[in-house]
């Protein structure tokens, strides 16, 4: 178990902060579309359900996907709380508040008695709906382009901190016990660490314009995958799953992608 869980942070660190620091990557020079649909991907919750699935089996790893709809609901109510908080406080605040909205949500889901799949994504449909539109009638800045030069050092330390911060939530999440543990398994780290590196390089106010694509890429091709592992795993097992899940998620992203820049 010891070598499993050392094996699924350093996936998470290594996976996480390559996929963070080139999703910021493309944010930047590309814009906060297709930025935000990218960095909406599944990424720490394919490392996290794999985890399950090796540790125990395909068939626990397809039962922990129960509530995770809901918790992916909640990231997308902490996007709407950041943007809503950064129009008139600094950077450092606003996401100190978004997280608490977070938490406190989080923390109310193990009580929630939930244990209905379809239940769960009725309930994410409606939430997430709500953050769209708080995050649509929220953030209308014109998005202005800049050229940014990168340096290896500055790379690697996206890197090294982003990964960090995802392999510490897959850290608490594994270890903190079934309520801490259950928290933290949808702690929003890649979303934290996105939100900080960009407003560091480009602003606040593109971070405050890149929430609304996470949430609707992410809402897509995150809920995708995880219905896809939840009947895959069971069916061909954690490789193939994993791999026609995650491409199926993709095609959602890139349809999804075609119908914002169609609008």
């Amino acid at each position: 178990m010891l070598d499993l869980l050392a094996l699924n942070l350093i996936g998470a660190f290594v996976i996480g902060g390559l996929w963070i620091t080139l999703t910021t990557v493309i944010a930047e020079k590309f814009g906060s579309t297709i930025g935000g649909v990218i960095v909406g991907l599944p990424s720490t919750s394919v490392v996290a359900f794999l985890f399950i699935g090796l540790a125990q089996s395909p068939a626990a790893a397809s039962q922990a996907t129960t509530l995770f709809p809901i918790g992916y609901a909640f990231t997308a109510l902490f996007l709407a709380a950041y943007v809503i908080f950064s129009k008139n406080r600094n950077f450092g605040s606003s996401i100190i508040g978004a997280l608490g909205v977070w938490f406190v949500l989080s923390a109310g889901l193990d009580f929630s008695g939930i244990t209905s799949f379809p239940i769960a994504l009725i309930g994410c449909a409606v939430i997430t709906f709500i953050a769209f539109k708080v995050l649509s009638s929220s953030v209308r800045a014109k998005e202005e382009m800049e050229r940014i030069n990168y340096s290896l050092p500055q790379l690697l330390i996206r890197g090294i901190f982003s990964g960090g911060m995802i392999a510490g939530a897959v850290l608490i999440s594994s270890v903190g016990g079934p309520i801490l543990g259950g928290i933290f398994s949808a702690f929003p780290a890649a979303y934290v660490s996105t939100l900080m590196i960009v407003n560091k390089s480009v602003g606040k106010e593109f971070s405050r314009m890149i929430a609304r694509p996470i949430v609707t890429g992410g809402f897509l091709s995150v809920i995708t995958y995880i219905v896809s592992i939840r009947y895959l795993y069971p069916a061909i097992g954690l490789t193939y799953g994993t791999a026609l899940s995650f491409a199926i998620a993709l095609v959602v992203a890139y349809l999804n992608y075609r119908l914002i820049k169609g609008k």
